[in-house]
């Protein structure tokens, strides 16, 4: 309840601070987003904190199944997993589901809806998903929300063969998935998370280069903490610039610092 309630008092800083985080446990880090991201928009939908903590709940365990296989499943980000590897796991990864179901119902005081999100976070609204091919159509918009979550986190973290895509790439993916995904819930995710999201490494066209705090307001003019400028080559004095009054300044788009050792997490 403690993390629901700091996002639904102001979602900005618990998206930025679990979005640049490194975590060594793949598993840790994205059941950690996959639930700051779900209930920045259960908040976004009005929905109150204490329907909200069940499905968040739910976000939490999702992938608690993962747990009693390979480690090549738990860790997929591990560059050091083969091709083959990969494809054998991917054949395997759907027990996780029913896995983390047996897990989750023998702790017996979970609720319905936090199982609903550990047993149906895979299924599509066109009814591909798996394990039960269950179309979703019908399903209350929770599921239709978290599949969206979900898919996102993975697509960003872990993309096509470890090697992760950018935000707007994401998206474009996920639109062109309209009959697996509710377009409706994606254009509110897009709007709420934003096409620059909290924590994320920006560049100016000026070369200055910032680290976006808060896009609640206009997430194309952010608030960002400017720290680098990429013209000279060096870390400058932090400054705040609320973009959407900075008119002389504009997001060229994200940047990608490791080469620099310009990790997000440090300036937070």
């Amino acid at each position: 309840m403690e993390f629901i309630a700091s996002i639904y008092r102001n979602s900005a800083p618990a998206l930025a601070l679990v979005r640049v985080k490194h975590y060594q446990d793949f598993q840790l880090g994205h059941a950690l987003r996959c639930a700051a991201y779900y209930a920045a928009m259960l908040r976004k939908m009005k929905w109150p904190a204490d329907v909200a903590q069940n499905w968040v709940m739910g976000a939490l365990l999702h992938d608690i199944g993962k747990l009693n296989m390979s480690a090549s499943i738990q860790q997929p980000n591990n560059k050091n997993i083969s091709d083959k590897q990969r494809a054998e796991d991917d054949f395997l990864v759907a027990e996780h589901v029913n896995n983390g179901i047996e897990i989750a119902s023998s702790v017996g005081s979970l609720t319905r809806e936090t199982l609903e999100v550990i047993q149906l976070h895979h299924e599509k609204i066109d009814g591909s998903g798996y394990p039960d091919n269950k179309k979703l159509t019908d399903i209350n918009d929770a599921i239709r929300i978290f599949g969206i979550v979900n898919e996102f986190d993975n697509l960003t973290r872990l993309g096509v063969n470890g090697k992760p895509i950018g935000v707007l790439q994401a998206y474009r993916k996920l639109m062109k998935l309209d009959a697996e995904f509710d377009n409706d819930m994606l254009q509110r995710f897009i709007q709420n998370i934003g096409v620059y999201p909290s924590g994320t490494l920006v560049k100016l066209k000026s070369g200055k280069v910032g680290l976006v705090l808060d896009n609640s307001g206009n997430h194309l003019r952010p608030f960002i903490k400017v720290i680098y400028n990429e013209n000279v080559g060096h870390h400058v004095n932090a400054k705040i610039i609320n973009l959407e009054t900075a008119r002389n300044e504009e997001i060229e788009g994200l940047y990608y610092g490791n080469k620099r050792g310009i990790f997000a997490e440090n300036y937070l």
